[in-house]
């Protein structure tokens, strides 16, 4: 009978997409009858290949009754046996294979907290964006705050933070630096692009980005949604999230603070702003204060008398970004918190 010992991964604990070799010593075989059986699961059947003992396959000198052959590890889990055979008979390592095996363990770089994050979320749309198959769905946008390319391999994206392995990323899938990437959520699962096997309730849930062993890059829980209004980060990237006007795929700063600088004649504090702004003025005087949305729609409009000091009370008004002017020439980004 043939004789299986000394089997042995080339690494004990290999990081998923990598290749390792398994090398073991066989005597008592046929030369071309020596075989790696795999399988990636346990409930998947074993795949069987052929084992080397002729140099080339990393496993020591040709002839020398070692074989080897190289395994790409693509999954987390890997179980794997022997079988070698002669003219006689056949011998398994482990001896009840395939009811017995060999385990790899694999693990995987995960991406750091606060490199990729959720950016943009519509809960609700109607009208702001189509996928590729012509349909209003709902959509998650993620950004790469870092300087390098992303991998997503292994990666899931959830609207339930107990239950946050509902979607894996398709393997392969990249984010290049400083760059956006759209997830459509509607389980459209076999149209193009990417479509997550979840949708998001406009009444307000969860948004996750985690791995199977527990590491959560991203939790997100947001309330009631208004149909075609994102929930965004303000500042993009990195701030709190806002209720304002869509930016799919594209800066969340849509209107950059430089654009709306204040002259050294005004002064408008706090902002962003929970409640009430204050304007102020040192070297004129307010004549008319309006408010509108980024649809350029005005939401209000007050007279005054050449005062210096003034406040608008923004209590009501939802989470975005609002546009302030004064005197029907300043015009200032308003945040509303």
């Amino acid at each position: 009978q043939p004789s299986i010992t000394a089997v042995a991964p080339s690494v004990t604990t290999p990081i998923i997409g990598n290749t390792i070799t398994v090398t073991a010593q066989v005597t008592n075989t046929n030369t071309t009858a020596v075989y790696l059986g795999y399988r990636e699961g346990d409930f998947v059947p074993f795949t069987k290949i052929l084992m080397y003992d002729d140099g080339a396959h990393n496993d020591g000198a040709a002839g020398d009754n070692v074989y080897g052959i190289d395994l790409p590890i693509t999954n987390s889990l890997t179980q794997y046996y022997i079988y070698a055979e002669n003219n006689n008979i056949g011998a398994f390592s482990p001896a009840r294979a395939e009811y017995e095996y060999h385990s790899i363990v694999a693990t995987y770089t995960t991406i750091t907290p606060g490199d990729l994050v959720i950016n943009e979320i519509m809960a609700s749309n109607s009208t702001t964006a189509v996928d590729d198959d012509g349909e209003y769905e709902d959509w998650v946008e993620l950004y790469n705050n870092s300087s390098s390319t992303l991998s997503l391999d292994n990666l899931y994206l959830s609207d339930d933070a107990t239950d946050p392995l509902m979607w894996q990323f398709p393997s392969g899938t990249t984010i290049a630096p400083d760059s956006y990437l759209i997830v459509w959520c509607d389980k459209d699962l076999t149209q193009t692009g990417l479509h997550a096997d979840l949708k998001f309730s406009s009444n307000g849930e969860d948004a996750v980005l985690s791995y199977d062993n527990g590491t959560v890059i991203e939790s997100i829980t947001f309330g009631a949604q208004t149909t075609d209004m994102g929930y965004a980060r303000v500042p993009n990237g990195t701030g709190n999230f806002v209720i304002q006007a869509p930016t799919f795929g594209t800066n969340n700063e849509t209107l950059s603070n430089s654009d709306f600088e204040l002259n050294t004649d005004y002064s408008i504090y706090p902002n962003p702003v929970n409640d009430v702004i204050n304007i102020n003025t040192n070297n004129g005087s307010i004549n008319q204060i309006a408010l509108y949305n980024l649809q350029g729609q005005q939401l209000m409009s007050l007279k005054f008398n050449g005062e210096q000091q003034s406040q608008l009370d923004l209590t009501n008004y939802t989470q975005g970004i609002y546009l302030l002017t004064i005197n029907n020439q300043q015009t200032v980004k308003v945040i509303k918190q």
